[in-house]
């Protein structure tokens, strides 16, 4: 019994386990060309990052007027 007959009746006796190896080597290569693709045809740009902080305004900051505690 070759190597071929072996897949195939282990595709027919456990098919979950064949379904996972198709998809665990199909991922890496549908996660690498869904980037190019979406990249080079599609012009998707990244967004611009998130700042880390508040910007804390410069200066004296005005006195608050008209509301006493």
């Amino acid at each position: 019994m070759g190597l071929w007959a072996k897949l195939r009746l282990k595709t027919f006796e456990h098919p979950f386990i064949m379904w996972s190896f198709a998809i665990g080597l199909a991922s890496p290569v549908i996660g690498v060309s869904t980037l190019f693709f979406r990249k080079n045809y599609l012009g998707w740009t990244p967004s611009e990052p998130l700042p880390n902080r508040y910007p804390v305004p410069e200066g004296p900051r005005p006195t608050l007027t008209g509301y006493d505690n």
